[in-house]
């Protein structure tokens, strides 16, 4: 979970691992072989210190709508003045270091608005955690990852940085490419569904 107001995100990281583990201890053949032949890593939340904040809110609000907290909490950006205190942190999801500042489409550089990309790649202490690990020699074996949202009924597929790029996964990567397109086949999801790149889901 990137985003602390989007709970169900960590949620269906946990709702995916008991699944397994059920089906697995239940002798479902196909369970135990993906196990058996699979290495597979979960990180059901990241931020944690903006959904302990939206959990506080709730407690003591009982009001989900309150509960908007999306970025992290980053106390070094309170030199800046914003109008709200859930503007201040950084969007972990756009501190990653691929294309970095590219442009000023879905990230920002200013420090209050919502999708602030933070001073710098991997500037933040969470997703420096994720470049660790995927440096790290087991990271260097992984070959394909989901980043779970709860924001609509989208797959969003990589690349993301440009739309006139959206090709780059299945010219330049071809097994992953196909591993997003038998998720897309053989998941059961909702009317309406819609997958591509960010321009061609969110925009």
């Amino acid at each position: 979970m990137h985003h602390a107001r989007e709970p169900a995100s960590m949620m269906m990281n946990l709702y995916i691992i008991l699944y397994l583990i059920n089906g697995f201890v239940k002798n479902n053949t196909i369970i135990q072989e993906l196990i058996y032949s699979t290495d597979i890593y979960f990180i059901p939340i990241l931020n944690v210190d903006g959904y302990v904040k939206n959990n506080k809110i709730f407690e003591a609000s009982g009001d989900l709508e309150k509960c908007m907290q999306r970025k992290n909490l980053n106390r070094g950006l309170r030199t800046v003045y914003c109008r709200q205190d859930i503007d201040y942190g950084v969007d972990l999801n756009r501190n990653y270091g691929f294309k970095f500042n590219y442009d000023q489409e879905g990230a920002s550089n200013h420090p209050c608005d919502e999708d602030y990309r933070g001073t710098s790649a991997f500037s933040e202490p969470e997703t420096k955690a994720i470049q660790d690990f995927i440096e790290s020699d087991i990271g260097k074996k992984i070959r394909i990852a989901f980043n779970y949202h709860s924001y609509g009924n989208i797959l969003i597929m990589p690349f993301n940085f440009d739309v006139a790029n959206s090709n780059e996964l299945a010219l330049n990567y071809t097994q992953q490419y196909h591993v997003y397109n038998d998720f897309i086949e053989e998941g059961h999801f909702p009317d309406h569904f819609r997958y591509g790149n960010g321009k061609q889901t969110i925009e």
